[in-house]
């Protein structure tokens, strides 16, 4: 038996997005992790490290890393499709990787997202990227995107990968400038009191 929505197939209930709706206030409780986490950078800065340093896109980094391992044990744990809801992935099976004969809960794409936040890790803390190596690194994926989107362009899973991989340099460095917003907007309401 095969789910209608995500193709993949199913023993007992699909773990998809669109056969499993996450409940509002599960989204809700998500949303209010990624808001409230950062509120430890103030404690941080406070110690003395800018929120425009590698040392602080390092800390978002593992920030980020964490919240992904949360999902993770709580997608497999309730199997409920936690880390699709973080993605926004599609699940489609024909883009998905298999792993011992079943698909990953995430597309190619998102799988690449996924593993490559948990590199940049590593390669933050050895070395020290300017700026617009971060942006820039995200640039594959839009292009292979919107051609796939907007032309007859059809992508492969090993190219979506990729393409997600160096993604999700662009992910940390969002995140870390998320982060450093609200820091600077968290320090100035502290001093209008």
């Amino acid at each position: 038996m095969f789910c209608e929505h995500c193709g993949r197939e199913i023993l007992e209930k699909c773990i998809c997005l669109r056969t499993n709706r996450i409940r509002w206030w599960e989204s809700g409780l998500i949303l209010l992790a990624m808001l409230v986490i950062p509120v430890h950078f103030l404690v941080r800065e406070s110690l003395g490290v800018s929120v425009f340093s590698i040392d602080f896109i390092l800390i978002s980094n593992m920030v980020l890393s964490t919240i992904l391992l949360i999902l993770t044990i709580l997608h497999f744990t309730f199997k409920r499709p936690y880390l699709a809801l973080f993605f926004g992935c599609h699940q489609r099976v024909e883009r998905s990787f298999q792993l011992f004969g079943k698909n990953l809960p995430l597309c190619s794409r998102c799988t690449g997202i996924y593993l490559g936040t948990f590199l940049v890790l590593a390669v933050n803390y050895y070395f020290d990227f300017p700026f617009y190596i971060y942006l820039i690194a995200g640039v594959p994926l839009l292009v292979d995107g919107l051609l796939q989107r907007y032309s007859q362009y059809t992508s492969t899973n090993s190219r979506r990968f990729i393409t997600g991989l160096l993604f999700s340099l662009t992910l940390v460095y969002l995140f870390s400038l998320y982060n450093a917003l609200v820091v600077t907007v968290a320090k100035w309401i502290i001093t209008l009191f």
